[in-house]
């Protein structure tokens, strides 16, 4: 169950963003466009800060698992994306909102490569691969 919760909210937040952006917008927390190449304020920030995130946590953070345990890494990841998203919900500029997306989004990717290896473990040997 712990799983597919864990699946669950990392499929809806790479979603949401498309539909929250528009609002982050309307209320002037974002900017509907950048104002340059590595703007942080607009909307692209905002989705970028996201995948950076899971670039670092899925490269950086997918040994964990292997050293530590699947489950421990993964309560560990679920918890990290938990307060960050939490931390998230309570910034007030665009620089702030995009930091700590990004520290949710390492969460969210240590969370999506433990999540796999799990449930290729759980599986019958005859059914993997």
């Amino acid at each position: 169950m712990l799983l597919s919760a864990g699946m669950f909210f990392e499929l809806y937040d790479l979603l949401f963003s498309a539909y929250i952006a528009p609002t982050l917008v309307k209320s002037g927390l974002l900017a509907p466009t950048s104002s340059s190449f590595f703007g942080l304020a607009g909307v692209a920030g905002f989705i970028a800060a996201l995948f950076s995130g899971l670039f670092v946590g899925t490269l950086v953070c997918g040994f964990l698992s292997d050293r530590y345990g699947r489950r421990t890494v993964f309560v560990g990841s679920l918890l990290w994306y938990t307060v960050a998203n939490v931390i998230v919900a309570a910034q007030t500029d665009a620089y702030g909102l995009n930091i700590w997306r990004m520290i949710s989004g390492v969460g969210l990717g240590v969370e999506m490569v433990t999540i796999g290896a799990y449930l290729s473990e759980m599986a019958p040997k005859n059914l993997r691969g």
